[in-house]
């Protein structure tokens, strides 16, 4: 169970980030996957999926995760309950570097693909530093002891700019590391999100969403 708690926990967190402005999401298509790669046309990218990882891209099984983490961090606080679950829905694609059903006595490495559709508040976001921005300083209120670095910073995905924002959370005396990364596409953010449990994993994890290309 612990490892499906610390899946769900990383998943929340990331949702947060997806619905600190609207709660709302629009309708980009969640892709597809064929021969080893995750194409989706609304963002127009493909990404080679790792060899022998795990992927989780069935709104079940991620809906299941993320109830566990939920259930973890809301314990009984109702109003961070309510906004935790309206970040169901927003994810893309889910893998892993283990398995779920593997017993593990660190963080299951992992890549999050989202979005959230801010069409109506381009006015307050202008880029995707805006975005991580806000969207930090507002996970960290609801998340006590979920700490984000002040720096935002620019990185290339491809021949996509993104902005990228680290933070660190310790779960149960476990420490996660984190990396969002996003960039704006046609009223859309597009997040990119990096859990492991050192800066080892996250510059590994990097290196990786690095060969994704954008058409």
């Amino acid at each position: 169970m612990q490892k499906i708690i610390h899946t769900g926990v990383c998943l929340v967190i990331a949702g947060l980030l997806l619905v600190q402005l609207t709660g709302c999401y629009g309708t980009p298509d969640k892709g597809i996957i064929s021969n080893g790669v995750y194409s989706n046309e609304f963002f127009a990218f493909d990404f080679p999926i790792p060899e022998g990882w795990y992927v989780y891209n069935d709104q079940q099984t991620l809906r299941t995760i993320t109830n566990e983490g939920i259930n973890f961090i809301a314990q009984d606080n109702p109003q961070a309950r309510e906004i935790m679950q309206q970040a169901q829905g927003s994810f893309l694609m889910f893998m892993s570097r283990y398995s779920l059903d593997q017993e593990l006595d660190k963080i299951n490495p992992n890549i999050i693909f989202g979005f959230e559709n801010i069409a109506q508040h381009r006015g307050v976001v202008r880029d995707s530093e805006d975005y991580l921005r806000i969207a930090a300083d507002e996970t960290e209120k609801m998340s006590p002891g979920y700490k984000f670095e002040n720096n935002i910073v620019p990185i290339q995905l491809g021949s996509a700019a993104f902005s990228r924002i680290d933070a660190t959370l310790t779960l149960q005396g476990i420490p996660i590391h984190q990396r969002m990364m996003a960039t704006i596409k046609k009223n859309h953010v597009l997040l990119v999100n990096l859990t492991g449990g050192s800066r080892s994993d996250i510059e590994d994890l990097t290196r990786i969403v690095q060969k994704t290309t954008f058409r």
